[in-house]
């Protein structure tokens, strides 16, 4: 779209969401369309590319996208530019060249689709030259090159860039030291370089030498901002270093701060003094509470993640401190809400187990010390067994045994978990072509699926490989996802899951009812199974029949078989518990009433013999 008064006066106003930033170009050939016409312009913005540049957008060696380049003597030509004499590169023919000379870049980027004109061009730099110096502390000129201008034009978003002259920070990094005072190297020592605050090399030292000034019993915490990344791409770097500044300005006028720095990208940390965790509670909950709107869209809330170590432990462990704090701001999980959590020395231990076993992974698996236990699904109707649930259990060492919650959460902190969810598949499809090969009428297996299984890239060709290898049919094989799996990123995830399904694998949504679901999600979901969570069957039975549990377990159930698919209730465990599911029409069943997990020899016992 043409820009207009209102739509200029917002791009430079001080609440437009934009970005500003400096970048640079070494020597590259321009090579442009010489007689672009004003179709081919109005083309351009419509996302239509000449046919002689279209052909080279994804170009090995180019520097950009194909752009609208304002040139000296006025011309608008349409072009792309690509690295000089580099014998890998396809050059194109028929273009007009320009070669442009190494030079620094003012970028800015517009969550807008405008067509500047060249007025607009110069009152659009004049505001990013303003904005830039006051949120960066750069020091910009607009310097004559080759070009006035490149306009670069996406699906709802227009960026500008303007060769300049940058001067950022040039003082610092030419002047000599020995020509700075001792107040001004301690300075650039102890401040962060974009911001007002101090930075962690200043609490590094104010944690090592508190007493000097005169500071006695202190408690440590350590924060950051959750979805940081989140709200620099919803708004721009700028308006995100404003709000860090607004946060270390904070620090400064609280006086029960002893000290605060900003450690790194949004990562704080603060001495503050001793007092009752419920007093230190509220001190910090206004804190956050003063910080959680952005100045520049007050509808757009901030939530903080924040770790806390008490004086008793702050003062024994003097530097380590900083990782008890650490260990504590990891156990705020939640999303939409500002967290305070602290530190305790159980976390620690829990935090020195997970590492422990996470090392201790391949050499576990080495020793074959994870073992599988199948849980049996029961037709609820005939009570016949029609299918396992694949269980692992840990022999850890083999001294003990470990039950899942003893080690799955930890190994969900990094990828471990894909590990063990491959090893838990093949040992699944290895019994059960030991059982194939004994003749044995195999029955569908489930095993779960983690979310950082269903992250990879490439999950429904390596599980297919694996059970391929094993020469299992895929309608063997079930795989399980949580119902908080299936909510988070759900246009990606649906993807996964139609591609495992095309493949003939069975899919079921695991703890149904717990979670974040949507009903267009379970319409659009692959579904054969849904498990009702064991929280809904705990007491049914229990009450009349105007009992709460009661009405949503039928409902789930009602729900399933008119969207066609079976449904499994998840530990049932009284006799009761059965015959009301039976009444209900519920599918299958699965519980300590008809079996606990068993080994699979046990479970080879029940079924096969």
């Amino acid at each position: 779209m043409s820009i207009n008064s209102d739509l200029l006066n917002l791009i430079t106003s001080t609440n437009s969401y934009q970005d500003y930033f400096t970048v640079h170009r070494p020597r590259r050939i321009l090579y442009y369309v010489n007689n672009t016409t004003e179709e081919d312009i109005d083309r351009f913005f419509k996302g239509k590319l000449p046919t002689s540049i279209n052909d080279y957008k994804s170009q090995y060696g180019s520097y950009d996208s194909p752009g609208l380049y304002v040139l000296n003597d006025g011309r608008h030509v349409i072009g792309i530019e690509l690295r000089p004499n580099d014998p890998d590169i396809f050059y194109p023919a028929g273009l007009s060249t320009l070669d442009i000379e190494p030079c620094d870049l003012l970028y800015c980027d517009f969550c807008y689709d405008f067509i500047p004109s060249e007025d607009d061009i110069k009152q659009i730099f004049q505001t990013s030259k303003k904005w830039f110096e006051e949120f960066e502390r750069g020091d910009i000129e607009y310097k004559d090159a080759e070009f006035k201008c490149i306009i670069y034009s996406e699906s709802k978003r227009t960026r500008l860039l303007y060769p300049i002259t940058d001067n950022s920070y040039k003082f610092e990094i030419s002047k000599s030291y020995k020509d700075m005072t001792k107040d001004q190297l301690f300075e650039m020592i102890i401040k962060d370089p974009m911001m007002k605050s101090y930075n962690w090399s200043y609490m590094f030292e104010r944690l090592s030498h508190y007493l000097d000034d005169g500071v006695g019993d202190y408690a440590y915490v350590y924060f950051d901002i959750k979805r940081f990344k989140m709200l620099k791409e919803i708004h721009n770097s700028a308006i995100a270093i404003n709000h860090l500044n607004r946060i270390g300005e904070a620090m400064e006028k609280c006086d029960w701060i002893y000290y605060g720095c900003r450690c790194d990208n949004d990562n704080f940390a603060m001495m503050i003094k001793d007092m009752p965790h419920d007093v230190m509670d509220a001190h910090l909950r206004e804190f956050f509470n003063s910080l959680s709107r952005l100045e520049e869209n007050p509808t757009y809330r901030i939530y903080y993640r924040c770790g806390v170590v008490d004086m008793r432990t702050s003062l024994n462990t003097c530097m380590g401190v900083t990782d008890y704090a650490k260990i504590a701001h990891k156990k705020c999980d939640k999303v939409n809400e500002t967290e305070i959590c602290y530190y305790t020395d159980e976390m620690w231990e829990k935090d020195l187990w997970g590492k422990k076993i996470r090392n201790y992974l391949p050499a576990a698996i080495e020793n074959d010390e994870f073992v599988i236990h199948l849980q049996p699904k029961f037709d609820i109707g005939s009570e016949n067994i029609i299918g396992a649930e694949a269980l692992v259990r840990w022999n850890y060492q083999k001294k003990e045994f470990l039950y899942p919650d003893s080690f799955i959460s930890y190994f969900e902190v990094d990828n471990s978990i894909s590990v063990l969810d491959d090893l838990v598949l093949k040992k699944v499809c290895s019994q059960m072509r030991e059982w194939k090969e004994k003749g044995y009428k195999l029955l569908p297996i489930s095993v779960n699926l983690s979310q950082k299984q269903v992250e990879q890239g490439d999950l429904a060709e390596h599980i297919q490989e694996i059970v391929d290898s094993y020469g299992i049919d895929h309608s063997l094989i079930e795989f399980e996802l949580t119902e908080r799996i299936a909510y988070d990123n759900q246009e990606y995830m649906l993807n996964v899951l139609h591609d495992i399904k095309s493949r003939g694998f069975l899919i079921s949504m695991d703890d149904f009812g717990t979670g974040f679901s949507s009903l267009n999600l379970l319409v659009d979901m692959p579904l054969d199974t849904l498990k009702i969570d064991k929280t809904f069957i705990d007491h049914l039975g229990e009450a009349s029949s105007e009992d709460k549990n009661l009405v949503v377990v039928r409902h789930i159930i009602h729900m399933a078989s008119e969207l066609k698919v079976n449904c499994l209730a998840e530990g049932a465990e009284q006799r009761i518990q059965i015959e009301v599911l039976r009444k209900l029409g519920c599918d299958f069943v699965q519980g300590y009433y008809y079996s606990k997990p068993v080994s699979v020899d046990i479970f080879e016992e029940m079924h096969y013999k």
